[in-house]
């Protein structure tokens, strides 16, 4: 396991993880697909392991103010993805989503804020845009 994806929880051996150690591990893949950075100045997870990550210094930097893309969607699109990172990518697990059923819903939400902003026949399909963005993301 890679300690830059895993949960805070996961690394400190915690006896009780739950699926809340997933959406820390999927939260970093997004931020990294969106941003080019792993969460955190590149700690990940590994926040979880300093003293006390507040007082360190180290925020979760919302994905909207570093990601290359960030000039070509809009502010409305960016709020429920940082909402989605946010509560994805908390440092203790219980600041973060519970089930699979509310991540799910949360990125509903900002996928449905994406198709609400695309103007219909000016662009190529969403499902293209999205495939598009993520292979000039991934070089």
């Amino acid at each position: 396991m890679s300690g830059a994806y895993a949960a805070p929880e996961l690394l400190r051996g915690d006896a009780h993880v739950s699926f809340r150690a997933d959406c820390f591990s999927l939260g970093v893949v997004l931020y990294e697909i969106l941003t080019g950075r792993i969460p955190y100045d590149g700690h990940g997870g590994k926040v979880g392991m300093l003293p006390n990550p507040v007082k360190s210094g180290l925020q979760l930097v919302p994905a909207s103010t570093i990601s290359p893309e960030r000039e070509q969607l809009s502010k409305r699109i960016w709020r429920p993805i940082d909402e989605l990172l946010e509560h994805s990518l908390a440092i203790d697990a219980n600041d973060r989503f519970e089930t699979s059923g509310q991540w799910l819903d949360a990125w509903n939400s900002a996928m449905t804020e994406i198709r609400r902003t695309a103007k219909p026949g000016t662009r190529k399909p969403l499902g293209s845009l999205i495939v598009d963005w993520i292979q000039r993301r991934l070089g």
